[in-house]
């Protein structure tokens, strides 16, 4: 299992009033470069407290998109090799040959299995064969949902 360092972490960033909720619809996790072993799985978790530093702006080395019609860049910010608590679910695996390229790797679609308070993180590892340098590239794609309560 990966340890309490995720490679790439979602924060939700939003404030308690009103309260929204990050839930990612998409996970992914491909190779960017050097090469890697046989094959890789990809682990997610939400944060079992809020992120002990919440994030002001997305990390040096994260590049972000946004629907058209969405004009702000929405209530969280995306960073890399934090630190975290809580109990990683392995969310999908690929078969690939000893010493993989860049490119191989796998998207997931989680359908609503997680969601993210504000304060708290979506948190993404990958496992792997050993390599040489590998370096993956993850990709989240999360629906923002305010919450109500009666």
């Amino acid at each position: 299992m990966p340890t309490t360092t995720a490679a790439f972490v979602v924060n939700n960033v939003a404030s308690d009033n009103p309260a929204t909720a990050l839930v990612p619809i998409l996970a992914g996790a491909y190779l960017a470069s050097g090469t890697a072993g046989g094959g890789l799985t990809l682990f997610g978790q939400v944060t079992q407290k809020p992120l002990g530093t919440q994030l002001t702006a997305d990390g040096t080395g994260v590049a972000r998109g946004r629907p058209p019609q969405q004009s702000t860049a929405g209530l969280a910010f995306c960073d890399l090799s934090k630190t975290v608590t809580g109990a990683w679910c392995p969310l999908g695996s690929c078969e690939r040959t000893a010493n993989a390229t860049p490119g191989a790797g796998l998207v997931v679609w989680p359908h609503g299995m997680f969601t993210v308070p504000p304060g708290y993180a979506f948190s993404l590892h990958v496992l792997a064969g050993a390599g040489t340098s590998a370096a993956y590239c993850f990709a989240v794609a999360w629906i923002e949902v305010p919450l109500t309560f009666a």
